[in-house]
């Protein structure tokens, strides 16, 4: 799916294809959101969610591979590569 047309759908469609389609890969928190971070088809998709009230606030995808860096700290290497 292209941005272009993931941008236009409404918030309940594109989490409906977030989970029917995407791979769950990490979650974060912020100071006032929790964020789930998702791969579909060549993007990387953030779910957010207020964390005071669980209500999910935006769904956006982020063009910088970049973001991939807030979760580096939920990568658990085996053993064997330590």
């Amino acid at each position: 799916m292209t941005r272009e047309k993931f941008d236009k759908l409404s918030l309940s469609e594109k989490k409906k294809i977030l989970l029917e389609r995407g791979s769950h890969l990490a979650g974060r928190n912020s100071s006032s959101y929790r964020v789930y971070l998702f791969s579909l088809d060549q993007h990387y998709v953030e779910l957010y969610y207020l964390r005071s009230t669980n209500q999910l606030m935006w769904i956006e995808i982020q063009e910088s591979k970049q973001i991939l860096n807030e979760y580096l700290d939920q990568i658990q290497l085996p053993d064997w590569l330590k």
